[in-house]
């Protein structure tokens, strides 16, 4: 049997005073004669000077006799050991030492002198500690920190040669006024023992801060598409008319700077825009103007600019005015969908100042419209030609509506629209009226809307296609009909400058049927739940619709049945049933039905490998530090092997005596919530290697121990723990590494929680047979003390304390495994001979073995590269006997000698091997299985 482990070696030193004080003396001289002067004694150094704080050894020359020689000093912060003479100066100046030689019977004492002079010592290199790279914010100052330097010297602070522009130093805070850079040196003054010591320059770079966005914010901007995609995209820009001053306001930007603006022309007279400094934007000429608003720098803040905002200037000169919109047979109201209309189209294509009204009219009827022209400043146009245009370019009017007037339902605009005209003149009041009488017929199907008093049912009547409808406007003046729209509308993006000359509003008139039943309301299913298990059930509900008529529900869809308005489905397995819901007909409103609603029913809660149950940590509290995430080493190490490859593993440090809180979320083999479900959470779980945790709460003992539960409506659950631990000791050294909290289980007490549904099987052999997916929770133990400051770091020279070690990290080539005897170890040699943290392992070999020992070499926990090292065999005292080696070095026998070794060294992470033969030829009986896995 082979047995490693370290042993120091005594070596004894006997001295002549040992001889002494056991009675051993010289024999004296019969005769006397008077002792004679020494030979002249002197300090011997070749040089007298030094530094503070560095040991000199004192040398002396001459004298006489065997008389002792010691040492002594004279001289501010000297001293000196009298015997060795080594002399040190804890501050500069100059010491004198006295050397002296003993009398003895033959000569007279005898003394030296010399003076030594020691120079300041040099301080430790001194810097500017503060983070790198150094930077700041304008005219906020930075603390300047240091590390470094030596002794008591005042600190003082100064920019470096070339950086005092704007720079400021003040009770050692560097600021700077505006961006750029500061260069800073500190120095440390002397004192008695060090010299002054300066720094290396380190920059500091300040910049402002930016700006919170700066924006233009006047309403009617407008973006790049419509709000309504079937419109026509929306041009950017602010509209307003020529001779009107536009206020232009912001929001945003930081600090007390000024906002200044700019203008330029984009389009139009070069120079028509202007804007002053306070923000009054005014166009001379029709014109696009571009404005940009500027906000100064000021305190940290730097400057900023706005993105530019568009202001479309048009040359309006007339304004024309719907003043009424009536009917001969029917009154309707006249809905005025302005704010939409600015939305969707009038901002982008007319005058800000347009209107939009919507009116319907009832097939076969007349009516009126009358309208007011003025100029600019409201004088009324007298006796005025204009011109009444109907069907209106690009609007989308469908065209199917027709009048008996001449001169209307023409087609002059291209293809896809048809403008009609009439022609009329203004009285002394600046009106004219158009009276227009429809021709329109409806089929008997067809229904009056359900909607005529609002602005969205006008617009959605007008994109039915059910009812016809034309978009009319008056013009000033009687333009060629294939010039009109350049006097009221404009797409800047093909016309880039404006044109528009005069405001007008548009009248859209919609032909309903004159009588017949109305469509009844958007009838629909309100159910907000339509997907649960096979055994649920529904109660249908609807709303909507409008009269009288009584609301019947249908059902299609195998296994669906449908009864007092309760919807149930008959099989176990996954299937959808479609729902529609109709409203009968009364004496106004015709029949109407809603959209299919489809219920989806789920199969039966029956988890599969497939579609498996899961169990999902959501928090743990109580714990020391985050939750650590260790799952792709899970993966490999027994999840993908045992468990559901989605488990997680996870691991959490908690304190001794403290309480830590689990809450899980458990959703079913479809993913949904499982409510009100039984539930066990498994503390110690089987095959984890979990051991040596203690709690107080019922039940949580052994392999495998459970706590059951139940989860709640939102299928959650939670669980609560309380240790009962007691850990001597010190945390571990790193705390966030996942890595390193599993290598932690075992050296400290430790649990693997996790929620099992039910009965699921979560894990198995077999992973076919896993139907519960779930995390994996370890939970270690530590004391919750941190280990106090290595007292060795500063230490270069291994001690008792601190010594090297050397680790044997793996033995290869034995019978079985190596047994670790440390504990019998430690009472029969090694707190003897050797040092306690020591430890003894055994290991058996077969005859003829090669045995290769893998040893780490380390000092104060850094690893000792490319040191010598030597391996001992048939160690001194320890017994060893007959073993014999292929390599001759090692067949040395014990004695008082360290026997056998073999040289080697470490590489460059400290580590070394040694690959040991054996030769010797054993006969006799093998020892049992039983000794083999025994210690001693």
């Amino acid at each position: 049997m082979i047995r490693s482990h370290f042993k120091k070696f005594a070596t004894l030193s006997l001295s002549a005073a040992l001889f002494a004080g056991i009675g051993i003396t010289a024999t004296a001289s019969a005769t006397t004669t008077s002792p004679a002067s020494q030979a002249t004694l002197s300090v011997s150094n070749s040089s007298l000077t030094s530094t503070a704080l560095q040991s000199v050894t004192v040398t002396e020359a001459g004298g006489s006799g065997t008389g002792a020689v010691s040492f002594a000093v004279a001289g501010t912060g000297c001293s000196i050991n009298a015997t060795t003479g080594v002399l040190t100066d804890s501050v500069a100046g100059k010491c004198t030492v006295t050397v002296t030689k003993a009398a003895t019977s033959a000569y007279k004492v005898a003394t030296g002198k010399a003076t030594f002079t020691f120079a300041a010592a040099s301080q430790a290199t001194l810097t500017i500690s503060n983070a790198s790279p150094s930077t700041g914010i304008v005219n906020t100052p930075i603390t300047l920190t240091t590390s470094g330097g030596s002794g008591t010297g005042s600190l003082t602070y100064a920019l470096a040669t070339g950086h005092s522009h704007n720079c400021g130093l003040t009770d050692g805070k560097v600021s700077s006024k505006a961006p750029g850079t500061c260069a800073v040196t500190v120095t440390k003054a002397k004192d008695t023992t060090y010299a002054v010591a300066t720094s290396a320059p380190v920059t500091f770079t300040f910049s402002y801060t930016n700006q919170i966005a700066l924006a233009i914010t006047n309403t009617g901007a407008k973006g790049s598409t419509a709000v309504d995609s079937s419109y026509q995209p929306i041009q950017d820009g602010i509209l307003t008319s020529v001779g009107t001053k536009v206020t232009v306001t912001t929001s945003g930007g930081s600090g007390t700077g000024k906002t200044t603006f700019t203008a330029t022309t984009v389009t139009g007279t070069a120079g028509s825009c202007a804007v002053t400094s306070a923000g009054s934007l005014t166009a001379t000429h029709a014109a696009v103007c571009s404005v940009v608003a500027q906000k100064a720098a000021s305190g940290v803040y730097g400057a900023q600019s706005s993105a530019a905002a568009k202001f479309i200037f048009q040359p309006l000169a007339n304004v024309i005015t719907l003043v009424q919109a009536g009917t001969t047979k029917s009154s309707i109201t006249t809905i005025n969908n302005t704010t939409a209309g600015d939305t969707q189209f009038i901002d982008a294509y007319f005058a800000p100042a347009d209107h939009w009204y919507q009116s319907y009219i009832n097939a076969g009827s007349a009516t009126t419209l009358v309208f007011l022209v003025t100029d600019t400043k409201g004088t009324v146009q007298k006796s005025a030609p204009v011109t009444l245009v109907d069907g209106l370019a690009y609007s989308g009017a469908p065209g199917t509506q027709t009048f008996s007037e001449t001169g209307l339902n023409a087609l002059n605009c291209g293809a896809g629209c048809t403008d009609g005209v009439l022609t009329g003149t203004t009285n002394s009041s600046g009106l004219v009226s158009f009276t227009l009488h429809n021709t329109n017929t409806f089929a008997s199907t067809v229904l009056k809307p359900n909607d005529t008093t609002t602005g969205d049912g006008a617009t959605a009547n007008e994109k039915s296609g059910l009812y016809p409808w034309n978009r009319f406007l008056v013009v000033n003046g009687r333009p060629s009909v294939t010039s009109v729209d350049a006097l009221f509308t404009e797409n800047l993006a093909y016309s880039p400058t404006p044109s528009v000359t005069q405001t007008t509003d548009l009248v859209d008139l919609i032909t309903i049927p004159a009588s017949g039943k109305t469509a009844q309301a958007p009838l629909s299913i309100t159910n907000t739940t339509v997907s649960g298990l096979a055994t649920a059930t529904y109660t249908v509900t609807t709303s909507g619709g409008s009269g009288t008529g009584a609301v019947t529900l249908a059902v299609t869809g195998a296994n669906c049945t449908l009864t007092a308005g309760v919807l149930s489905y008959s099989s176990g397995n996954a299937g959808t049933c479609s729902v529609v819901a109709t409203k009968a007909a009364d004496s106004t409103y015709a029949a109407t039905s809603s959209s299919a609603v489809v219920f989806q029913f789920g199969a039966v809660e029956a988890p599969t490998n497939t579609n498996p149950d899961v169990a999902t940590l959501t928090s743990v509290t109580g714990t020391n530090g985050a939750q650590l995430d260790n799952t792709a080493a899970g993966d490999i190490a027994f999840i993908n092997q045992y468990y559901n490859p989605n488990d997680h593993w996870f691991l959490n440090y908690l304190v001794a005596g403290s309480k830590i809180t689990e809450t899980w979320h458990v959703t079913g083999s479809y993913g949904q919530v499982l409510k009100n479900t039984a539930v066990s959470l498994i503390v110690n779980q089987n095959y984890s290697g979990s051991a040596g945790t203690t709690w107080s709460d019922s039940g949580v003992s052994g392999s495998g121990a459970t706590i059951a539960g139940t989860t709640d409506g939102s299928g959650n659950v939670t669980f609560t723990l309380h240790n009962t631990n007691s850990v001597s000791g010190y945390n571990p050294a790193v705390l966030n590494d996942p890595v390193v909290a599993a290598s932690q289980e075992g050296a400290y007490p430790w649990t693997r929680t996790t929620l099992q549904v039910g009965s699921d099987d979560f894990s198995d052999g077999n992973t076919a047979n896993i139907v519960q997916q779930t995390d994996e929770v370890d939970l270690i133990v530590i004391p919750g003390v941190t280990a106090p400051a290595n007292p060795c770091a500063s230490v270069t020279t291994p001690t008792v304390s601190c010594p090297v070690v050397a680790s044997l990290t793996s033995v290869t080539g034995i019978t079985g495994s190596t047994l670790d005897d440390s504990a019998a170890g430690a009472g029969e040699f090694i707190n003897q001979w050797f040092l306690a943290g020591d430890s003894w392992t055994q290991s058996y070999l077969a005859e003829g073995a090669t045995v290769v020992e893998k040893w780490h070499v380390s000092f104060n926990g850094a690893p000792l590269a490319n040191t010598a090292v030597t391996l001992y065999d048939n160690q001194a005292y320890s017994g060893s006997q007959g073993t014999s080696w292929s390599n001759a070095a090692l067949n040395v026998n014990n004695g008082n000698a360290p026997g056998g070794s073999l040289s080697g060294t470490t590489d460059a992470s400290g580590n070394v091997s040694f690959t040991l033969v054996n030769t010797n030829t054993e006969t006799g009986t093998a020892p049992t299985n039983d000794e083999l896995t025994t210690t001693g």
